[in-house]
């Protein structure tokens, strides 16, 4: 067992029949399950016998006794080499047990059967060897795990000896302590060893004692406890595991994981049968992901509060198959190493942490009707310390790159499908993944590029959390097919597995139409482009999409292309909401009915649809810039939608104004939606999600990437929600410095808008600005509406608080 940021990581082995299994599971800090894989084998991916599990560098790695081997593996799932040697020269194993990662990627592999600890670099170049059999200093009798500290003092578990040996980073001996014995300090049968972060040693022992010690790092003991004594029902603890919040987790045969605290008093247990079956070791990532190696032939993954993210390798569901692995490590870059004694190798593998942001759409391709689809990736540190983000790109391969922000810097990479990943002509999700406490905000505008310039529609990046679980409905309204419009849907399987989903379409009368199915491969992006063509012209349509597939998890979304102008409409997947009676209340921040610049004239078309089981009353209130609110009932019976063209002038029957509206209803179950447009020869405009008031939860946010150039311009928007007047304090940042600072005052209940922010209230002009907004209070929310000067084309965004 061994644990790094990204969780908890068992290796676990065990026999059914005649058939042996053998995993790695990972879990997260908590315990859930999130991932497992392995499968039994002799060739370079499978595993023999998995004895060893490390977490280090953000890499997992495996120890296979059977195969006399090590494997690594990244956090993507992803098997990425293996090392096989056996043999008693230097350079080779004969039956390798526990291996471990330094942070300069350096790997000690505990090769048991030549009594040794051997050094590589991370290109595999042996740097050094250690000891040979004996009983002296610096000798070894089968060492059995080997465990490096931040100085680079390298420890030893010195089975056969009953000791426990020190040694500096250049592999000179410092001092051992331990003896055969029951006393304290004493060894029966030493198992395996770890480090916490305050540099404390500690050591299981699966014998006769079956017990965990602690020990300074000059080898003085500290304090003990009896496991099987404590608790009896836990007699076959097989690993051990440390977090870098000096969490001890230890993984019990029968399926047990166990958590202390660094004075060994119980925290928690858990057991999941569901995924894990023998958990045999264990290893967690510098972010808390949980690792577990299974003798069931998996590695299960768990994220930092015990959720199952994905099995890294089961069956033939992930290309990684193992044979009895023993070992399992993760270096501080999320890649797996997998030691397999009998076989006398290490196989490297990627698992890839768990996905912090999901960008579920993005292009650099050549689309229906002659357009040309480009995506525009924003991406903003918020903090004031330098952060690394890994993004990866899901098309038709995987791509992966490593980006490093500091403090407050935002980077804006144009069309970074083709001029990022240098993969033109696709499309696919992309996922940003971050190790530091604070994470990054990321904004896209994926849009048809024309001659005429651009039609777009901004996607924020939405957190892993957001994204839809095995059994949960996601939502997807405005749905149509005709001659002006047509309707893509788009989906990706966050899970390293085969996932199926179901798809239910529904008519605005509430009545089911269209029934639908897929496939998705592991980690695999699927756009149904004009999904409803086959099924004649319809419009007022809303989608039910969910996967009842074991752990599944996917994120959907639709785009609403208008087929003359080639301005799409971006929809994100909703859940079904709150049902709690005092949170039914949602915000649109901005609607309007009125003329523009340039001859236009924009309308506020809103869709409605009541996801219940009971009639809806649903109190619309319009609150213009300028005089009294207005309020009208609207009634909606179970699963019935609404769509009003133009809900001032239809519904309101008002024009020559804007404001914002305020949505309140009776019972759990409203979709809501917006879409600004304007255009007489086919429409461009800008989709609005209605805002719950859950997420006014906090002072203070960000939006990113205001321009003020010949070709773009940014307007603000800001709604103080509160009934008296606020005062709010707008920081402008461009290159990791607060450049300009405005304060500003907003009666209650009013929405403000400043066209040509930049330029009308800062003074200056460019692009790649953010603006930072704290409010006296929580209670507000904010948008950026960023328009193309030769197109007139809006684009939404959203505040992120």
């Amino acid at each position: 067992m061994d644990l790094n940021e990204e969780g908890v990581f068992l290796s676990c082995n065990y026999e059914l029949g005649e058939k042996g299994y053998n995993a790695i599971v990972k879990l997260s800090y908590e315990l859930e399950f999130l991932l497992y894989f392995g499968n039994p084998g002799t060739n370079p991916k499978d595993i023999g016998y998995a004895t060893r599990i490390l977490c280090a560098n953000s890499n997992i790695y495996l120890k296979d006794s059977y195969n006399s081997s090590i494997l690594i593996f990244n956090n993507q799932s992803q098997f990425i080499d293996s090392w096989s040697s056996s043999g008693v020269e230097n350079g080779k194993f004969w039956a390798p047990n526990k291996v471990d990662v330094d942070n300069s990627g350096n790997i000690y592999v505990c090769d048991t059967g030549n009594n040794r600890i051997q050094v590589f670099d991370k290109n595999w170049n042996l740097k050094m060897v250690i000891g040979q059999e004996g009983s002296g200093q610096g000798q070894f009798k089968n060492p059995v795990a080997v465990k490096v500290d931040d100085e680079g003092n390298i420890y030893v578990a010195d089975k056969g000896n009953y000791r426990v040996q020190k040694f500096d980073k250049k592999g000179n001996f410092l001092l051992s302590w331990g003896s055969k014995g029951t006393e304290d300090g004493q060894f029966d049968l030493l198992a395996d060893i770890d480090i916490d972060k305050d540099g404390y040693v500690y050591t299981f022992d699966e014998g006769l004692l079956d017990r965990l010690s602690k020990f300074t790092r000059g080898g003085e003991f500290v304090k003990k406890i009896s496991i099987a004594r404590e608790y009896p029902y836990w007699d076959s603890v097989k690993g051990i595991g440390i977090s870098n919040n000096g969490i001890i987790y230890l993984v019990d045969f029968f399926g047990y994981i166990i958590l202390f605290d660094t004075q060994f008093q119980l925290i928690k247990y858990y057991m999941d049968p569901e995924h894990l079956e023998h958990p045999f070791e264990v290893a967690i990532s510098p972010k808390g992901e949980i690792f577990i190696l299974d003798t069931a032939n998996k590695i299960v993954w768990y994220d930092k509060d015990f959720n199952f993210i994905n099995y890294i390798a089961n069956g033939e569901d992930i290309t990684m198959n193992a044979y009895l692995p023993t070992s399992l490590a993760i270096s501080s870059n999320g890649i797996l190493y997998i030691c397999e004694r009998d076989k006398n190798r290490i196989l490297i593998y990627s698992p890839k942490p768990g996905l912090s942001d999901v960008v579920p759409a993005s292009a650099s391709v050549q689309g229906a009707n002659n357009t040309n689809w480009k995506t525009d990736f924003f991406i903003f540190n918020p903090s004031n310390e330098e952060i690394n983000v890994n993004l990866n790109y899901y098309s038709n391969q995987i791509k992966e790159k490593n980006l490093t922000l500091s403090s407050y810097q935002g980077i804006e990479i144009k069309d970074i499908i083709s001029n990022y990943f240098n993969m033109p002509n696709t499309f696919g999700s992309i996922t940003s993944t971050c190790f530091n406490e604070s994470q990054p905000l990321i904004f896209t505008r994926t849009y048809n590029d024309t001659n005429n310039g651009t039609y777009g529609q901004g996607i924020r990046a939405s957190p892993f959390e957001n994204t839809f679980y095995q059994g949960e409905k996601a939502y997807l309204l405005g749905l149509k097919e005709n001659e002006n419009f047509r309707t893509n849907i788009g989906f990706f399987n966050l899970k390293g597995f085969p996932i199926n989903l179901k798809i239910n379409f529904y008519s605005y009368d509430g009545e089911k139409i269209i029934e639908k199915e897929y496939t998705l491969n592991g980690f695999e992006h699927k756009q149904i482009n004009q999904i409803l063509k086959e099924y004649g012209e319809l419009e007022n349509i809303y989608a039910e999409v969910w996967t009842e597939t074991q752990d599944g998890r996917v994120s959907a979304y639709s785009s609403i292309v208008d087929n003359k102008t080639g301005d799409p409409v971006y929809i994100e997947a909703e859940g079904y909401g709150t049902y709690n009676p005092e949170e039914f209340k949602k915000i649109i921040p901005v609607v309007v009915s009125k003329a523009g610049a340039n001859g236009t004239y924009w309308k506020t078309e809103v869709e409605a649809v009541n996801l219940g089981y009971e009639e809806m009353e649903v109190n619309l209130k319009y609150h213009p810039i300028e005089g009294e609110v207005e309020n009208l009932i609207l009634k909606l019976e179970p699963k019935e939608g609404r769509n009003f063209k133009d809900i001032l002038t239809e519904f309101f029957y008002k024009e020559g104004t804007f404001g914002w509206l305020e949505v309140e209803y009776n019972t759990s179950g409203l979709l809501l939606r917006a879409r600004i447009y304007t255009g007489e020869n086919g429409t461009y405009g800008q989709g609005i999600k209605a805002k719950s008031i859950l997420e006014l939860n906090s002072n203070e946010g960000y939006l990113l990437n205001l321009k003020e150039t010949e070709r773009y311009r940014s307007n603000l928007g800001i709604l103080n929600l509160e009934t008296q007047e606020s005062s709010f304090k707008l920081k402008l940042i461009k290159d990791g410095n607060i450049i300009s600072e405005k304060d500003i005052k907003i009666e209650g209940e009013k929405l403000i808008q400043i066209d040509r922010i930049l330029k009308n209230l800062f003074g200056i002009e460019g692009e790649g600005y953010v603006l930072k907004i704290e409010g006296e209070n929580k209670n507000f929310t904010s948008y950026i509406s960023a328009v193309d000067n030769k197109t007139s084309d809006p684009t939404f965004q959203d505040i992120i608080k």
